[in-house]
């Protein structure tokens, strides 16, 4: 598959994975989708990433890759995203990103980052 083709598939299985998180009564707000390399330079730098852009890149370098928080909705219409990895709507986002045919951070032994999903190298059956 090449590159363009694999970003398209990305696309599509995240749309399939937000609905069905929605199904689930889960709101994410999918950011942070492409990264240069000196943006992934300064995440590495940072520590809240182990890939420095350059021997290591990022599936986000690739257009293949996705921020997605929990989406807490305040009473003013405001989004307050949740990073915290424990809040037990990441384990349901996990086992619905498996079936969608992407890998997500969140059960990650390195360095968790549950909001994380990615296109999986391996098949999908829907």
């Amino acid at each position: 598959m090449t590159k363009d083709q694999k970003r398209v598939e990305f696309i599509q299985r995240l749309a399939l994975f937000i609905i069905r998180c929605k199904m689930k009564g889960i709101d994410v707000m999918p950011i942070s989708f492409y990264r240069t390399t000196q943006e992934q330079k300064a995440k590495y730098k940072m520590k809240v990433s182990q890939l420095d852009g350059v021997n290591k890149r990022s599936k986000h370098q690739e257009w293949q890759a996705m921020d997605c928080p929990v989406v807490d909705w305040r009473n003013d219409g405001t989004a307050e995203l949740i990073w915290n990895s424990a809040d037990p709507r990441y384990d349901i986002m996990y086992d619905i990103a498996v079936k969608c045919g992407l890998v997500t951070g969140h059960k990650w032994m390195s360095m968790r980052d549950s909001s994380h999903v990615e296109l999986s190298e391996g098949l999908f059956f829907g």
